[in-house]
């Protein structure tokens, strides 16, 4: 008898350790993808503040964007493809941001 509930509680440790695992695993989607798209934010606010709208109007764009595709997929609780969109939308961002600082040419040839 003392075996049987030695393994019932063996059993029932095992599962509430997996349902915890669980839990905390599908928590970190909305927190990462949070903070990603926080990230992406910053950066498009640098850029905007670079004069990327002008100078960088390509960049600039797709990274506007891919900033509403994650905000999009954040929405309908998509975390993976909101972290995606989101990192795109940083790295567009950050080239729109060192175009406009440096002033180069949106095509190559174009006069400065």
């Amino acid at each position: 008898m003392r075996v049987r509930e030695g393994m019932k509680r063996s059993i029932s440790g095992a599962l509430a350790l997996a349902l915890g695992v669980g839990l905390m695993a599908s928590a970190c989607g909305p927190v990462t993808s949070t903070q990603r798209l926080n990230e992406a934010r910053t950066a498009f606010a640098l850029a905007e503040d670079a004069g990327a709208a002008q100078h960088a109007v390509y960049e600039y764009t797709m990274a506007q964007q891919m900033l509403l595709k994650a905000r999009q997929e954040w929405g309908q609780s998509d975390w993976q493809k909101a972290e995606e969109y989101a990192d795109r939308a940083r790295e567009y961002s950050e080239r729109a941001a060192t175009r406009a600082t440096r002033r180069d040419p949106a095509i190559p040839g174009e006069r400065r």
